[in-house]
This record gives C-alpha cells, structure tokens and sequence, in this order.
C-alpha cells in the first residue's frame, strides 16, 4: 500500500562523447608526445569531475532557479548544501574503455529531469570551450609557424 502512495521519482538520461583534439604543430612545438595511451581514458575521468563542478552545477541552478523550485527547502545562502542536493541527485558514468559519458538525473517532475540533463550538458560545453580557450601564448606561436610555413613556401 505504502508503494502506491509514494510519489514515482522519474529519471532522465543523455549520453555525450567526449574527445581530445590534437593540435600536431602544437605538439611538436611543445615537444609533446601525441600518443598518450598511458592516459587513454583516464582523461575521461576528469571530464566527468568537470561535469560535476561548482561552475557547471551553479549555471544549471541558476538557469533554471532550481533554488527556488527543486531545492527551495535548502537555504541558498548555504551554497555547499545546494550544491550537495543538486549533485545527490545527478549520476555520471563512464561506460568502460569509451570516452561516452552518461548522465542521469531523478526528479518527481520528468520535465524538469529532462531540462535538467540538457541544461546540465549545455553548460558542460561552454564551460569546457571556456576553459580550453588557448592562451594568448599560443595565438603568438601559431603566427610564428603561419610564417615559417609561408617562407618555407617560397624556396
């Protein structure tokens, strides 16, 4: 009897692949080694903490006032406390020896699960340009090589 009372709790599901690019001139000037199979999937691992941190958690509560909806029985001032219920609720996966994560989120509201998971990858891949945006350093570098190239053209 007690089941049937209970509220059902719904659960929303995305999949995303995640991939590095590599920048061949980029290596050799760095003198990086592009075969890093050392490390194949573990990077993957860091894309999943990176899906799950404070930046890309507060952009998904914020954008969809989950503070004030979902969450309104947490006190906002305690940001940790949002943060903790909002990732309680979340599960992030990564399928073995792939770079596919899967996200789950449980709401009573499916809807929201659904606006959930999708604002939740939204804000994974701006935060994830965001932060992989090369440095000016780079910008100097890739000149350099542009015209390396350009007189290596004219010989």
């Amino acid at each position: 009897m007690a089941t049937l009372l209970k509220a059902p709790i719904f659960q929303a599901d995305s999949q995303i692949l995640v991939e590095r690019e590599h920048d061949n001139e980029k290596s050799l000037l760095f003198g990086m080694n592009l075969n890093m199979a050392l490390d194949k999937y573990d990077w993957v691992r860091s894309e999943v903490e990176i899906i799950k941190s404070t930046p890309v958690a507060m952009k998904v509560i914020e954008n969809l006032r989950l503070d004030q909806t979902e969450f309104k029985d947490v006190d906002p001032e305690k940001k940790n406390r949002l943060l903790k219920a909002f990732v309680s609720r979340l599960k992030l996966e990564n399928i073995k020896d792939s770079n596919i994560i899967t996200l789950s989120y449980e709401s009573k509201d499916p809807e929201l699960a659904t606006s959930i998971v999708n604002n939740l990858v939204a804000a994974y891949t701006d935060y994830r340009a965001q932060i992989s945006h090369d440095s000016e350093d780079y910008h100097f570098f890739d000149s350099q090589i542009d015209l390396a190239e350009q007189e290596l053209n004219k010989m």
